[in-house]
């Protein structure tokens, strides 16, 4: 199996890890990529998208490279669907004409957050930007790629990198929580938003075992464990004996963020635990994080 990762954060990075340590071929490709390291790439640009996979002729693309910063996507909504939805379009069409198989990464903000505990079947109804780009992103995918799988996931943290936040990107939850404590500093987490924390590592080993198992169209892949962001930043706090008084609680509505946040998109993992793939409860993994 030859694979192609396009995007090089923290999902694009632990890919190329799991793949170097199961020996499978891969190589990796970003717009900000070091050229030592794989090629640059603007996937916004259909001719960039064709030309990439025509070289690299790969079995298997990684469709990893996003706009994801939730409140930029709100305020930059033509670069958000320049990059989330034009963007995986261009890549979808490349992968149909040259017959590779296509993982796409969504999100759990493709819901509303009133109920929770979502299935593959629920109707998806974004309350943000960022969640109707990755939708329509979704739905395009499906319509362009007769060999795709679409994965879901949540709220994504894993090891920690020396880097401040972007207007495009930024630090994962995890990173922003320890290195606040860390520093003294006190932090507001909101107690009215639940998700499903993912380690990164652990998307990385499910996607490539899905890829295995032969595993086609819609799965949700995020952490066992549904918590409220207050919660979770408690349970970092813990693991990593740092100061839990620090965490001040607060409410959603006081936040005045830019995008509407659902507020219990949790995912259902049945569909993905049906095909012999279990993630972690938050403790073990932030275990496996320290």
């Amino acid at each position: 199996m030859k694979c192609l990762i396009i995007g090089y954060g923290l999902l694009g990075k632990e890919l190329a890890v799991k793949m170097q340590e199961k020996g499978i071929e891969f190589s990796v490709a970003s717009n900000d990529i070091n050229e030592a390291l794989g090629n640059r790439v603007d996937i916004t640009s259909k001719e960039e998208a064709g030309s990439l996979l025509l070289q690299h002729k790969p079995d298997v693309v990684f469709l990893t490279a996003a706009v994801t910063n939730v409140d930029f996507c709100e305020e930059n909504s033509q670069r958000a669907f320049d990059v989330n939805v034009s963007g995986a379009k261009n890549v979808a069409g490349a992968c149909e004409e040259h017959g590779c198989f296509l993982v796409f990464y969504s999100t759990d903000f493709v819901f509303d957050g009133k109920k929770g505990n979502y299935s593959e079947t629920d109707l998806p109804n974004p309350l943000n930007v960022y969640g109707k780009t990755k939708l329509e992103a979704e739905q395009a995918i499906a319509e362009a790629v007769q060999r795709c799988l679409i994965i879901r996931t949540s709220t994504l943290y894993g090891q920690f990198e020396p880097v401040e936040n972007t207007a495009e990107k930024k630090k994962s939850f995890v990173q922003w929580v320890f290195d606040s404590l860390k520093a003294g500093n006190e932090i507001m987490v909101v107690t009215d938003q639940v998700t499903n924390p993912t380690l990164v590592d652990e998307l990385a080993e499910a996607s490539i075992a899905l890829v295995g198992k032969k595993a086609k169209g819609l799965i949700h892949v995020a952490g066992r464990t549904a918590l409220s962001r207050f919660q979770f930043a408690e349970k970092v706090a813990e693991r990593f004996s740092l100061n839990k008084a620090l965490i001040k609680p607060i409410e959603t509505a006081q936040l005045g963020q830019a995008a509407k946040r659902p507020k219990d998109s949790s995912l259902s993992l049945k569909k993905l635990n049906s095909l012999g793939v279990k993630t972690k409860d938050i403790e073990s993994a932030l275990k496996e994080l320290a």
